[in-house]
């Protein structure tokens, strides 16, 4: 007796979350947390284009960005994110919406100041084995919880107070914390 089982092919996808939440960045123009963001969101893209990934991006209202067949994936995907600027959503709630929040079998986000309630929706992405990477670019308030410890309780890979760092240094740091 032989059993028989299909095995599906794994084609790897990423979700790239890019919080362009006016209440969540600071500063102005290019030395604004909100400009960091869009770099960094900008050159994880490429990253996971040339590592072979199919990338969306949505933002903090649920926009998303997915190129289609024949696009240059590349050339959207920095088009779309040269145009994006500061919205006025207040939760992230909106960007991991059914069907927007579950693509990708690796969410990667990158947040402005995380409140509790954003850590709770962001909690609510993390299904079926999906890995999930956090770049937190400010510190909580003072003297409230850090909601980053609610995504590091959930198996987030989380990089605390990136703004002080380079682009680089943060991806690095979060590489290092997916590998303890």
């Amino acid at each position: 007796l032989m059993v028989r089982r299909e095995e599906h092919a794994w084609e790897p996808s990423a979700l790239i979350l890019l919080d362009n939440r006016t209440e969540a960045h600071t500063g102005v123009g290019s030395g604004s947390s909100f400009e960091w963001a869009v770099s960094a969101a900008a050159s994880i893209g490429v990253r996971l284009l040339d590592a072979g990934y199919d990338v969306a991006l949505t933002d903090a209202s649920g926009r998303t960005v997915a190129p289609v067949v024949g696009d240059s994936v590349r050339e959207v995907l920095l088009d779309h994110l040269t145009d994006l600027r500061l919205g006025n959503a207040y939760e992230l709630s909106g960007a991991l919406a059914p069907g927007i929040g579950a693509r990708g079998n690796l969410l990667i986000a990158v947040l402005g100041r995380l409140s509790q309630a954003d850590a709770v929706a962001l909690t609510s992405a993390r299904t079926d084995g999906r890995l999930c990477r956090a770049i937190v670019l400010h510190p909580a308030a003072s003297g409230d919880r850090d909601p980053a410890e609610l995504l590091m309780g959930d198996g987030w890979r989380v990089v605390r107070n990136a703004a002080q760092m380079t682009v680089a240094d943060a991806w690095a740091a979060l590489d290092e914390a997916a590998q303890r």
